[in-house]
């Protein structure tokens, strides 16, 4: 199943013994956001090496290799996720200028903030975990809250570039419209290839994903939140031939619409 629209994909909090290692390979396709509650470990990109100790908060982008290793006994909390549309700005802490990783180490007057964000990942993994309905949302929810705190303790939630902004503001205004790199460009004021690379500098994905993300996440709010018929709801969102979007959407979120609606 392909999981690229999907929020929270994997988490846990564990602890690990001394020695603990492993590699993550450059295809991975997803984000990785950690937490070192205690002891000591350290991360070798392509690009830095970096050390930690019990207090710090880590982000990976996806498709970026590294190697851990803890020389010490430590514990942590992960998560795997797909970042919704509107979860990217709050991701901004975790990014360096250049969009390569920035650990965040909160200072010795954070406590009790670091403890409320600790506090939301660990109710996300308790509702990811819960088999009781709308537990994936309620996981989802947590986590935002998480990120949204984490966002404000480390001050990197300033605005994208404004051009981007706007296209951002057009997509999710009208959807349905059958949207390219050209009229996207055109929007923003931009050339289609400098477009293309400052929307991905500032988002972190490239702006088809970013607008099939979009419409994906309006298909599922109109799939729980109304009775409308699945061919509305395919137009609602973009899709002009509903087998289409109804064979997109099972291989994106691992149901159909009408599976999707009744677990709901």
């Amino acid at each position: 199943m392909d999981n690229s629209a999907a929020a929270i994909i994997s988490c846990d909090e564990a602890s690990y013994p001394p020695g603990h290692s492993f590699r993550r390979a450059a295809g991975f396709p997803h984000y990785t956001l950690g937490c070192l509650l205690a002891g000591k470990a350290r991360k070798q990109t392509a690009c830095a090496a970096y050390s930690y100790s019990g207090a710090a908060f880590m982000l990976t982008p996806p498709r970026t290799p590294y190697d851990f290793h803890a020389p010490v006994a430590h514990r942590e909390l992960w998560f795997i996720f797909s970042a919704k549309p509107e979860w990217r700005p709050l991701l901004r802490w975790g990014m360096d200028t250049a969009g390569g990783e920035k650990p965040f180490v909160p200072g010795s007057g954070q406590r009790a903030a670091r403890a409320i964000i600790i506090r939301h990942f660990r109710e996300a993994i308790a509702h990811f975990r819960s088999p009781l309905p709308y537990a994936p949302r309620m996981a989802e929810l947590s986590f935002e809250q998480a990120l949204i705190c984490l966002s404000n303790l480390a001050g990197r939630h300033g605005a994208i570039d404004g051009r981007i902004e706007r296209v951002i503001s057009r997509l999710r205004g009208a959807p349905s419209r059958r949207w390219d790199i050209l009229s996207m460009a055109a929007v923003a004021g931009l050339s289609p290839s400098r477009f293309s690379h400052l929307f991905y500098r500032e988002v972190g994905i490239a702006p088809a994903k970013f607008l099939e993300q979009t419409r994906f996440e309006l298909a599922k709010s109109l799939l729980l939140s109304t009775e409308r018929s699945i061919q509305e709801i395919a137009a609602a969102a973009g899709f002009h031939d509903p087998l289409h979007f109804s064979s997109r959407f099972r291989s994106i979120v691992g149901s159909s619409p009408s599976q999707f609606r009744r677990r709901g």
